[in-house]
């Protein structure tokens, strides 16, 4: 009878948790032979397939991240190379509208006319680089939200493995539930 109760207690303290093993002086007391019969049968049926999920979760868990790395790695080269694109158009813009500058304020001999074209030159090439840095602009967002979506999916996808992992440990909880109910049957049996 009190190898009954020892087993009955100890298979109460494995349910709270089962990742506590027994120390040795409890497994040479309390232990009969039939539960460390099942328990080895435990190992060997589900060991490796338990150690198999772990590995393929996370190597998941490494190639979600190391996409997401690669991922955020290349959108911030792709915005630093459209910043670089940006700032050279705009260099190139300004240096060239003191070049314009210069060149109206040098030949301008007070002539109305010419006074008049520098005015539409000017604001021809304002309006020439307003364009190009709303079209940059666009670009940049353009390429943000695809990145975004990008990043989105790939997101759900990991949510969606995640899920399908813990469903099958769910699994493996019900199978541990059927084991122990046949334990507990054998041990009424005997």
């Amino acid at each position: 009878m009190t190898t009954k109760t020892t087993a009955k207690s100890r298979k109460k303290t494995s349910t709270g948790n089962e990742s506590q093993s027994p120390t040795t002086s409890e497994k040479e007391v309390a232990t009969p032979p039939e539960v460390t019969s099942l328990e080895k049968v435990r190992d060997l049926l589900f060991g490796e397939e338990v150690q198999r999920l772990n590995i393929h979760q996370s190597k998941i868990e490494a190639d979600f991240t190391q996409a997401i790395a690669d991922l955020k790695s290349e959108t911030l080269q792709r915005i630093q190379k459209l910043e670089d694109t940006l700032i050279k158009k705009l260099d190139t813009l300004s240096a060239d509208l003191k070049t314009e500058e210069k060149n109206r304020e040098r030949d301008d001999s007070g002539l109305q006319d010419q006074l008049n074209e520098t005015n539409e030159s000017h604001s021809r090439f304002e309006s020439k680089t307003k364009n190009d840095l709303a079209d940059l602009y666009d670009q940049l967002m353009g390429e943000c939200n695809r990145l975004q979506s990008e990043s989105d999916k790939l997101s759900e996808q990991l949510a969606t493995i995640s899920q399908d992992l813990t469903s099958s440990k769910a699994d493996r909880s019900t199978l541990a539930k059927l084991l122990k109910d046949m334990a507990t049957g054998l041990e009424g049996e005997a």
